[in-house]
């Protein structure tokens, strides 16, 4: 069950969510009848048939690990934020949907917005989507092989969703010089809406502390013993970390609030 307040914008040059689900892009297409182009994680397209129907669709993959891909990414969305202005409307792209914290997190959480969004300087609509979870939570985080996420995502006996588009935020003088106070402004007023705490977290905490459940789950089935200079050479290394022990476990601490 869907309950929507308010309404998409075509003012918007982006669409801005916070990120549960992957449910949540199909929603945002549903509101907005598919006139609306994503930015999507390059390892989606890998799916089968995915590859052909994002083209179709005009999907913009990004490699998060990337800087090349992201410069790539970057410079695309802001030629399709520019079209918007077009005075034909037939050579206008569709709004584009970014979720700016840059990977899943629990309703309850907003992590820190990356500045993809907000580089440009045009105006972005901030969607709030808050599930109502009762017996499944469906944030899309710490899912593991065994807990059959996606069967018990469909296999509910009803879901609640509440969509709220927020007032179109278009930037000020000094949001438009610096991309950080813009994306704070909008990630403020996305918390408000959700009723959410904005945490320090975000996508490469995300992406470690996932790292680190994935070598958890390896001890059990392996045996693995995981020392400090083992942690450090495998999940620290490849993500370009290297703060001290008690860093490590603190933002452990900011992620783990997120995401469990």
């Amino acid at each position: 069950y869907i309950d929507v307040e308010g309404e998409l914008s075509p003012d918007a040059a982006y669409y801005v969510p916070n990120h549960v689900s992957f449910v949540d892009a199909l929603v945002i297409g549903w509101l907005t009848n598919g006139h609306v182009t994503a930015l999507a994680k390059a390892e989606a397209f890998k799916a089968p048939f995915a590859s052909s129907i994002f083209k179709a669709v005009q999907v913009i993959p990004v490699s998060r690990e990337s800087t090349e891909s992201r410069h790539l990414a970057k410079a695309t969305i802001r030629r399709f934020a520019e079209s918007r202005s077009h005075p034909d409307p037939s050579k206008r792209f569709d709004p584009i949907l970014i979720f700016p914290e840059g990977t899943t997190s629990k309703v309850e959480y907003l992590l820190t917005f990356q500045h993809g969004a907000f580089v440009s300087g045009h105006p972005v609509q901030a969607i709030a989507l808050d599930y109502k979870s009762v017996h499944f939570n469906p944030a899309h985080i710490v899912n593991r092989k065994n807990d059959f996420y996606i069967l018990r995502h469909f296999t509910q006996f009803v879901s609640y969703l509440k969509v709220s588009a927020l007032p179109v935020h278009y930037p000020t003088t000094e949001e438009k010089k610096d991309p950080h106070e813009f994306a704070s402004s909008v990630r403020s007023n996305l918390a408000a809406a959700l009723g959410a705490k904005l945490t320090d977290a975000c996508y490469e905490d995300a992406k470690l502390y996932r790292t680190g459940l994935n070598l958890k789950e390896k001890t059990r089935t392996q045996g693995i013993l995981i020392t400090e200079e083992y942690y450090k050479d495998k999940v620290l290394n490849p993500y370009m970390y290297a703060p001290s022990s008690s860093e490590i476990f603190c933002r452990f601490g900011y992620t783990l609030e997120a995401l469990t």
